[in-house]
């Protein structure tokens, strides 16, 4: 694929700043990847796959789709992709429709349920590293969501142990910008949104989305701005509880 290879240096770029700075993934380690079908987490797994290879550090990495009974979902596409790549992706079942018609939490339930689905296979495996393909503007809108609607100040990290710190969550594209990833799938043809959250349009993420892509009509910058903003706390400017 030669006219991808430009491509994937900033990504690699990203993801060894994540690697090496958080050590997330030495070399033989096992990972589960969150492979929802959307772009990013397919550009994830092409992307970990090809940093494996270039840099030969011997991953196991395990695909899992967790295949929710929405209307009219497929995963047939998400098959054989992960077959093109030279891996099986798990595909595991789950029943979440009928609890989210009537729930106001319906992303918060149905994202708890996906991830601990994943914890319970990476168990399975005796793997305890679980990649999700958040980029830099998930963490911005995050961080959003969370200031305007949990009144508090917090997104989520690029390492994140959960279950008394038995499982990490892990982040490889946490510094990487949206634009490399669409770059990317338009290389390998990925279609976009093959399966679309019957409820996407009640989030309160999307809500946020599309304030900022108001903002970034006028501020193109908008998003690195506020990413940059999480690492530059100015403490002397916050009040604190003494």
């Amino acid at each position: 694929m030669p006219a991808i290879k430009g491509l994937i240096n900033p990504c690699f770029s990203a993801i060894s700043r994540v690697i090496h700075r958080y050590k997330i993934l030495e070399k033989n380690s096992g990972v589960v990847v969150g492979v929802s079908g959307g772009t990013d987490s397919l550009v994830l797994l092409f992307l970990l796959d090809e940093y494996n290879k270039k840099f030969k550090l011997n991953w196991e990495i395990k695909p899992c789709h967790i295949r929710p009974d929405f209307p009219g979902w497929n995963t047939d596409f998400i098959e054989e992709y992960c077959r093109k790549l030279g891996f099986d992706c798990k595909i595991i079942k789950i029943e979440i429709d009928g609890r989210l018609v009537s729930s106001d939490k319906k992303c918060f339930l149905c994202a708890r349920e996906r991830r601990r689905r994943l914890l319970e296979y990476a168990d399975s495996l005796n793997i305890f590293k679980v990649a999700l393909a958040h980029h830099l503007e998930d963490v911005v809108e995050t961080f959003l969501l969370n200031i305007i609607y949990n009144g508090e100040i917090s997104t989520f990290t690029p390492a994140q142990p959960v279950i008394q710190g038995r499982f990490l969550f892990i982040r490889p594209l946490y510094f990487l910008e949206k634009k490399h990833i669409v770059n990317i799938a338009r290389a390998l043809n990925l279609p976009e949104n093959i399966n679309k959250c019957p409820y996407y349009q009640l989030s309160k993420r999307e809500k946020i989305r599309n304030f900022l892509k108001e903002i970034s009509a006028e501020y193109r910058e908008v998003y690195n701005s506020i990413f940059s903003g999480i690492f530059n706390i100015k403490k002397t400017y916050l009040p604190y509880y003494k």
